[in-house]
């Protein structure tokens, strides 16, 4: 393999002094909060150790030598004994909550922790997650409907979950055609039009099912929607109107499809919630207030006409009584009276949390869900459903590492946390932004060192550094993407479009793809002593005494992948690469590359999965996640073992995986407005 060579000593130019570009605050570390807040907090029953499902691998990992994240020299003492029975564990946030339905007295909240059944006689909950047969962990919309006995039906982001009540069993068989794509996309909405016999689903347009002959019919913009996105579904004498989110109504009528958008006279077209009243009436919740579409004619009820009136209305329900609760993505509420054509009652949410649901149960008390709870309202008080045991921060988990005393660090959306992976039923550490913590709360990288500091690269915030009593956040550097620290103390920062800036002591000097990185967008570091790997996505680069090699780029186009997004160091001295389509193994001595797994033709990874990341353990097994499950080996890559939602796995989207000291598998899976939580697999 032909190598390049870049000489790069005279990039290394003294630009600021490290007060300059250094910390800009030296605060001390946020006290733990091992619970979510509550008013009235109601015990979750156990969910963070569940029985070990029958899918098990064929060979489990012993010990590993740690991720990129925190590099530590690999040991030969056997692995700590972990006294925790093996099996599937998932840690997900079951108080994300996005969609509710009643029946009979339970209340189904859907979100991007599972589904939680919560006793409305006791606020006592059931927590679901894929271990007890959810076909995904991120769930949007629940519906109750006769199919012809009682379901539980669930939007998924893989499709739809039926619950059946009376066995309390899952089900995830498809009820729609192979062509139609309902299980394996995206189910935004559904709806259940029992006096019909459909079940309406919205997802990429809408599928109509004919509950008694199984006919189904897909509308979309072809067929004449106004938009293919579904946010919200209502049926008036046979209708079906559906809400858009930006781009007005559609009103599906038999094969006819009618639009209201500013053309046709709708006020407002940015709709997000639509609702029918028993006389016809039609509300709509729209971004400037209320719309109500009746006798021909649209009236809008904005701050205008209506002081007291919300705006950004996610969500329309029409009470018994004939008033209309509407309810904001702030979490504010207003019970808007037709009659006298104002707000009778007003519950505005402090803590300015985004609503996503409301339904009236059967004592026509107010319930409605948030991103934190599920809340009920009488009068003017509320009762908050909250699981105290779910503690992860947010659903959405990007990154792991180990820190020196043995201590799991977790980035999430949300927060990054702390726990002890021997005693994870202990209280975990929560650090947020705040004048005390640091700079932001979604840690995209972690990079740990053995004398105890902790470095986050922050998505939207500032490069922090944790000394183990303080945090010192770096205002000069926003939204970087990843950090590491090299044996000489300079610390490189990973921008995904920007390249490389390296700070040593009061010099800080850039790498870029003009200076020979084969790209500018990085996606990997891995000091090797004082040297420091790069991967990047047009290829593998090493810097080392001043100059920068190009092990590979683009132009070497035998290499099957050159977007290297994982480093990791081999007990040989070799090192394992994970390309976006390629898991590969690197000896830079010899100058050779092997390639483990490839996509495409008879490999288990098909062309169109991409790698995300890799972990192995100190007896050659071999961990691979996609974007679409988990791979392992045993046998050096030789054969793969699939590891997908059906065996327990909460998501097929995951970030990020590690090996502990116990020889057990963490796994990071998620992405923005999608759960995919942290789960652990315990050989």
């Amino acid at each position: 393999m032909k190598r390049q060579i870049v000489p790069i000593t005279a990039l290394l130019i003294l630009i600021l002094i490290v007060a300059a570009c250094g910390p800009t605050e030296t605060v001390a570390p946020v006290a733990p909060t091992a619970v979510p807040a509550a008013d009235t907090a109601v015990p979750a029953e156990p969910t963070t150790a569940p029985d070990a499902p029958t899918a098990q691998p064929t060979s489990v990992p012993a010990t590993s030598v740690p991720d990129t994240e925190a590099p530590v020299a690999p040991t030969a003492a056997p692995p700590p004994v972990l006294n925790i029975p093996s099996g599937w564990y998932i840690y997900s946030n079951g108080n994300d909550v996005k969609g509710l339905a009643l029946h009979e007295g339970i209340l189904y909240a859907a979100g991007g922790g599972g589904v939680v059944a919560w006793d409305m006689a006791s606020n006592t909950p059931t927590k679901y997650t894929t271990l007890d047969g959810l076909g995904h962990i991120s769930t949007y919309d629940v519906a109750v409907c006769p199919m012809p006995e009682v379901r539980v039906v669930v939007a998924t982001e893989m499709g739809l979950s039926f619950f059946d009540p009376a066995s309390g069993t899952w089900d995830t068989t498809p009820i729609t055609p192979e062509d139609s794509y309902v299980s394996t996309t995206d189910i935004d909405t559904v709806y259940c039009d029992a006096e019909n016999g459909r079940l309406l689903i919205g997802y990429y347009g809408l599928g109509v099912l004919d509950l008694n002959s199984g006919a189904f019919q897909q509308y979309t913009d072809d067929e004449g929607l106004v938009w293919n996105g579904v946010r919200d579904i209502a049926v008036a004498n046979g209708d079906i109107w559906l809400a858009s989110g930006y781009n007005g109504l559609s009103v599906v009528s038999g094969d006819t499809v009618t639009v209201y958008d500013e053309a046709s006279g709708l006020p407002d077209e940015r709709v997000y919630s639509v609702a029918a009243a028993p006389d016809g009436t039609i509300w709509v919740g729209a971004s400037s207030g209320l719309q109500k579409y009746a006798g021909g004619s649209w009236t809008l009820y904005d701050r205008d006409t209506v002081p007291d009136m919300i705006s950004d209305i996610y969500e329309v329900e029409v009470a018994a009584d004939g008033t209309v609760w509407v309810g904001s993505s702030y979490g504010d509420l207003c019970q808007f009276d037709p009659g006298s054509e104002t707000c009778l009652t007003l519950y505005d949410e402090e803590e300015g949390l985004y609503l996503t649901d409301l339904l009236f149960d059967e004592q026509g008390r107010v319930v409605f869900s948030t991103y934190r709870n599920v809340q009920i309202l009488e009068g003017a008080s509320t009762t908050k459903l909250v699981l105290i045991g779910d503690v992860l921060a947010n659903n959405f988990v990007d990154s792991i590492a180990l820190d020196a005393e043995g201590m799991l660090w977790i980035g999430t959306d949300g927060g990054t946390q702390r726990l002890d992976p021997a005693n994870p039923d202990a209280a975990w550490e929560t650090f947020k932004r705040a004048d005390d913590g640091p700079g932001g709360n979604w840690a995209n990288e972690i990079f740990t060192l053995a004398d105890g500091t902790v470095w986050l690269a922050i998505i939207n915030g500032y490069l922090s550094m944790y000394d183990g009593a303080a945090w010192m956040v770096y205002e000069d550097y926003y939204s970087i993407d990843h950090v590491a620290v090299d044996a000489a103390g300079r610390v490189w920062l990973g921008d995904e479009g920007d390249g490389i800036t390296i700070l040593d002591g009061s010099n800080i000097s850039t790498l870029t793809e003009a200076d020979g990185l084969p790209a500018d967008y990085v996606r990997a570091l891995y000091p090797d002593g004082d040297k420091m790997w790069i991967g990047t996505t047009g290829g593998l680069a090493l810097y080392s005494n001043g100059q920068l090699e190009v092990i590979f780029n683009q132009d070497n186009s035998d290499i099957p992948s050159h977007n290297i997004g994982a480093i990791l160091p081999e007990a040989g001295g070799t090192l394992l690469l994970a390309g976006s389509g390629a898991l590969m193994r690197y000896d830079h001595a010899a100058d050779e590359l092997q390639i483990l797994l490839s996509s495409g033709g008879d490999s288990p990874l098909a062309w169109d999965q991409s790698i995300s990341d890799a972990a192995l353990g100190l007896d050659g097994q071999l961990w691979v996640s996609t974007y679409n499950g988990l791979l392992y080996s045993d046998d050096d890559g030789n054969t793969w073992t699939w590891f997908t939602t059906a065996d327990g796995l909460p998501a097929g989207n995951i970030n990020d995986i590690f090996v502990d000291q116990f020889g057990t598998l963490w796994v990071a899976a998620g992405f923005s407005n999608s759960g995919g939580g942290l789960t652990r697999y315990v050989p």
